[in-house]
């Protein structure tokens, strides 16, 4: 039984006793014991009524009758919620409080505690991952490529690759590799020169040139010209196509010829490569030269189509991946998946970033653990950034209290301060009640114990 029902039912009793005190004073005038009953019976019916018209005056009007002091709660609703938003805010949770929890509570360590508990081993690896994955997936990749592309723009503006060009192609002459890329170059001409489509042009070449010559001067001369070319034709003394196989064979032999690293023209190359890397490094006459060559370049170039390729890919691979990382998979399931996925380079490549990504969680994180001064560098950071955020938005525990107690109705917030109060005020009125049966009987022993004798004794 609650209090407010035992409340009801004592002042209940009391008003039976006290009727019950009243007929048998009625009956027994002449005895001492009906007037005490009554004494006690009155002062405790007058005490539990007049508690429990001013608990129920707290928040309604008792009977229903209004009056100027009753609903004080409801009447007082903007009163009552400043109170209560004050002695949270300076009483309940003032900010030097919250910053002295903060410094005894152990935040690292129940931090740890909390992940090593949450993720059994090997699991936060690969949360670690699907976290990656999911929050690269959620970018802009289309509004991200057209940004991309203006920063890269404006990065190579702002860029003087002189001296870059110079060292690339100093460390290039340097470690040998201009050799292999001579050697493919060349490789590529051999190619190309011993196709019979090299034969080909070298004879219409050779053709264009003959018609040019026959037909330049004036009219005996052209005349004299292609009668010399029939008669060496006829002669065999000119053959166009004989020329165009010792020509087309000149140039296979020398280009066969350039393999040779050290052939001179190789040599000279070399070594004006050198001087142009030597030239770029000191930044002399081709400096200029280079960087409006590049500020052309960028003019008419756009990175965003390339850009916007390789991130459209990059996001088809990630929501792939975002699909196969099921978390309620065991480890084995996302094993087998990973070892299907075809031998691609993307695929490749996303799990190598998948594989570190996991290794490095992993390792960080054992190492953190046993790390003493790096968790305290990082429990000292997080509660001097706790500490700023009480003293800054402290305000907003009290701004939350409010809010939430202006939503209340007027029922609502008399049904919650009741819940909170409510047993205590009941336990008053039934200390109204039973203190009050006792005064009654306290004033009558003094009425007729000691009043009474008293003034016999005086003869009143």
């Amino acid at each position: 039984m609650t209090n407010k029902r035992r409340a009801n039912v004592i002042l209940a009793a009391v008003a039976l006793v006290f009727v019950l005190a009243a007929v048998l004073r009625y009956f027994y005038p002449d005895h001492w014991w009906s007037e005490l009953l009554f004494y006690m019976a009155e002062a405790g019916l007058v005490g539990g009524l007049a508690d429990w018209y001013a608990v129920t005056a707290l928040f309604r009007h008792p009977l229903g009758i209004p009056g100027k002091h009753t609903a004080i709660v409801p009447r007082n609703r903007a009163k009552l919620i400043d109170g209560v938003v004050t002695m949270v805010e300076t009483q309940l949770l003032p900010p030097e409080t919250l910053k002295e929890k903060l410094a005894q509570a152990p935040l690292v360590d129940i931090a740890i505690s909390w992940v090593d508990s949450r993720f059994p081993p090997g699991m936060l690896a690969r949360r670690s991952w699907k976290w990656l994955a999911g929050l690269m997936a959620q970018l802009d990749f289309n509004g991200a490529a057209l940004s991309w592309d203006q920063k890269l723009k404006q990065l190579l503006e702002r860029t003087d690759i002189t001296p870059y060009a110079g060292k690339g192609l100093r460390w290039l002459l340097s470690h040998g590799n201009i050799h292999l890329l001579l050697n493919k170059l060349v490789n590529e001409a051999s190619n190309l020169v011993a196709s019979p489509e090299m034969r080909a042009a070298i004879l219409k070449i050779l053709e264009e040139e003959k018609d040019k010559q026959l037909n330049e001067g004036g009219t005996f001369a052209k005349f004299l010209k292609k009668a010399a070319f029939i008669f060496a034709e006829e002669s065999d003394a000119l053959n166009l196509n004989d020329a165009a196989d010792a020509i087309h064979k000149d140039i296979q032999n020398f280009v066969e010829d350039l393999k040779r690293h050290d052939h001179e023209l190789r040599t000279l190359l070399l070594r004006m490569l050198g001087e142009l890397a030597d030239d770029l490094n000191a930044q002399g006459t081709l400096s200029a030269s280079l960087a409006q060559w590049k500020d052309d370049v960028l003019s008419r170039l756009s990175f965003a189509p390339s850009i916007e390729a390789i991130l459209g890919s990059v996001k088809q691979k990630l929501d792939e991946e975002l699909e196969t990382l099921d978390e309620e998979k065991n480890r084995e399931a996302v094993a087998k998946q990973w070892l299907a996925l075809p031998e691609d380079v993307p695929s490749t490549a996303f799990r190598a970033l998948r594989e570190w990504t996991e290794q490095f969680a992993e390792r960080f994180w054992a190492e953190f653990k046993e790390d003493a001064q790096k968790k305290e560098w990082v429990e000292g950071y997080i509660k001097s950034l706790l500490n700023k955020l009480v003293d800054s938005e402290h305000h907003l525990i009290g701004q939350i209290v409010r809010d939430t107690l202006n939503t209340f109705t007027e029922e609502r917030l008399i049904a919650f301060i009741e819940d909170k109060v409510g047993e205590d005020l009941s336990r008053i009125r039934i200390n109204g009640s039973l203190v009050g049966a006792g005064l009654g009987a306290i004033l009558y022993l003094l009425l007729h114990g000691v009043y009474e004798p008293l003034l016999g004794a005086l003869g009143v």
